[in-house]
């Protein structure tokens, strides 16, 4: 069964942080060397002079100045990332409409990761600042940018930020850290996925690692320039404030020219592949965890025999479904099945539950796509039987036995609702105007017969009359009508 949701946040976040700890290890003696040749690009003629010479002038330990910060950096970011980019792949699949956990396109997977890197910027941005400043301490006290003899550590760097700039004063760069975030990590894990594909024909770790070093290196080839103006916002705001972006962008190239953004790509492209590829190792050793907690979830199918005897309910989230006569409708159901044979359940199939429930999903669109509407809502024995024999065919080879389905629910949309209303309630109406002129109709005729017989019989005419005038004086009527028959006015008529 899929992990609990906070459980899947958690595995993603340990990746992160697993990943981001091996990615500072493997690469910070270059990242130094990066952000030495994009602040001061002048002072060395290259790599190798500015490696040799920050290992002169401060030793291996200075190499790894910073090392504290980028070690907060890289796991809040990485941490951070991976966590939102789960989060980001499900707002994507909202956005377009797609079922949950359906797989998602390299451009899908890769805009996830732009909008995940928004929410990691926030996180590595106070963290960047501080570590960039101890990284060029050496060369902002050279070039008398600051005093000489400062203290460099962790503290003392935050304690300054603090009291010139305040609490903001970290997220200094804020923008153009975003900047090279959002087309950065589009890249990134576009350009990780597509060596992935290749790679899963291959075992072994080389192809992992080699893909986590090519998704590197194509965010570098794209942000580096922006990176390399984030580097001197954050070093030389220690000296005093510092322009925005656009202007130390803009700055820089009339300057120094375009090619200055590049000082220090050598290093940079030299540590993509052995701290990249490291992180992404991390990350994917990292996510084995969910697999051991499905494989122990099948260890105790296998322990457990007795257990599989009794069935097991499986819920069926709605649907939307199109009938044969083209109606949209949202079903959902319900599956009774238990495991007879619990090693065919683990070892023909990965995730037994899981794909019983995508099966049955599966063939519920396909039966009900057979089916009239008027069938689904008259006919759901037929169709459950229909469907139990079609998952119970397919899931046999899985140890699985259909015991049961059984459709919950059919939701149809409101307007077709109406229209169903509006026609049962004519055919309400049509049936009493019916009933009701059968009953005049009935009336009339047994209103004839009466008439005919007081015809015949004159004497049944006065017998009526005298039943209504009991009629009426049996009620508290204070005028009485006394009808008097005309025939015995008829004798007095003649004499006149």
């Amino acid at each position: 069964m899929a992990p609990h949701p906070v459980i899947q946040a958690l595995i993603d976040f340990s990746a992160g942080a697993a990943g981001g700890t091996a990615c500072v290890l493997s690469g910070q003696p270059f990242d130094t060397v990066k952000v030495k040749m994009q602040t001061f690009p002048t002072m060395y003629r290259g790599f190798i002079h500015c490696f040799i010479s920050s290992f002169k002038q401060v030793g291996l330990r200075g190499l790894y100045k910073g090392t504290t910060p980028a070690l907060l950096a890289n796991i809040s970011e990485n941490a951070v990332l991976f966590l939102s980019y789960g989060l980001c792949q499900d707002a994507v699949r909202l956005l377009l409409k797609m079922d949950k956990g359906a797989e998602l396109s390299d451009v899908q997977k890769a805009s996830a990761g732009s909008l995940a890197s928004i929410f990691s910027s926030m996180a590595i941005c106070p963290t960047e600042l501080v570590k960039c400043r101890l990284q060029a301490m050496h060369e902002m006290e050279e070039t008398g940018k600051v005093a000489k003899g400062q203290r460099s550590t962790v503290w003392s760097v935050v304690k300054t930020v603090l009291r010139t700039n305040g609490p903001l004063g970290f997220y200094q760069g804020l923008t153009s850290t975003i900047v090279r975030e959002i087309p950065g990590y589009f890249c990134f894990f576009g350009a990780y996925e597509l060596p992935c594909k290749l790679a899963s024909l291959f075992a072994g770790i080389l192809p992992l690692m080699f893909s986590g070093g090519f998704g590197g290196a194509c965010l570098w080839l794209v942000v580096y320039p922006i990176d390399c103006v984030k580097s001197r916002i954050q070093v030389y705001s220690l000296a005093g404030r510092q322009d925005g972006f656009m202007k130390t962008f803009m700055s820089v190239i009339r300057t120094e020219g375009f090619t200055a953004l590049y000082s220090g790509l050598t290093p940079t492209m030299i540590r993509t592949f052995p701290a990249n590829g490291a992180l992404f190792l991390a990350y994917e050793l990292s996510l084995d965890e969910k697999d051991i907690s499905e494989k122990t979830t099948s260890d105790q199918l296998l322990q457990g025999q007795e257990d599989n005897r009794i069935p097991r309910g499986l819920n069926l989230e709605f649907s939307t479904i199109l009938t044969k006569d083209s109606v949209t409708v949202s079903v959902d159901g319900v599956v009774y099945f238990r495991i007879h044979c619990p090693i065919s359940a683990v070892a023909n199939v990965s995730n037994a539950h899981s794909s019983t429930r995508l099966l049955a999903q599966t063939t519920l669109r396909n039966v009900l796509g057979t089916k009239n509407l008027s069938e689904l809502l008259s006919d759901r024995e037929g169709i459950s039987v229909s469907m139990q024999e079609a998952l119970d065919e397919a899931t046999n080879p899985w140890g699985i036995k259909v015991e049961r389905v059984e459709i919950k629910d059919v939701k149809l949309p409101q307007q077709l609702q109406r229209a169903m209303a509006a026609e049962a309630e004519a055919s309400r109406e049509a049936r009493a105007k019916i009933i009701a002129a059968e009953g005049e109709m009935n009336a009339s005729r047994a209103l004839k017969e009466a008439a005919l017989v007081i015809g015949e019989a004159p004497s049944a005419l006065q017998l009526r009359y005298l039943q209504t005038l009991h009629a009426i004086a049996a009620e508290k009527n204070s005028t009485i009508i006394f009808p008097l028959p005309i025939d015995m006015m008829q004798s007095f008529m003649q004499k006149k």
